[in-house]
């Protein structure tokens, strides 16, 4: 299973069309007691979970395939 992540930060810098949004295997962000805070790597803010969002998934990025400056 898969959850997925969307910056809702009115004023991230996210170059791409729409909100930034990271997706994770489930297991990798949860245990038994509890889930991770997701932060964007743009502006820093936290994420909200997609599920709990109304808006459109228009820039979905997989987190395995990102690559952030050092």
């Amino acid at each position: 299973m898969k959850t997925s992540f969307q910056c809702t930060n009115t004023n991230c810098n996210f170059p791409g069309k729409g909100q930034f949004e990271m997706t994770f295997n489930t297991e990798s962000i949860v245990d038994s007691n509890n889930i991770a805070t997701v932060f964007c790597p743009f502006c820093k803010k936290p994420m909200m979970a997609s599920e709990l969002l109304t808006s459109s998934k228009e820039s979905v990025i997989n987190i395995d395939n990102i690559h952030l400056p050092s």
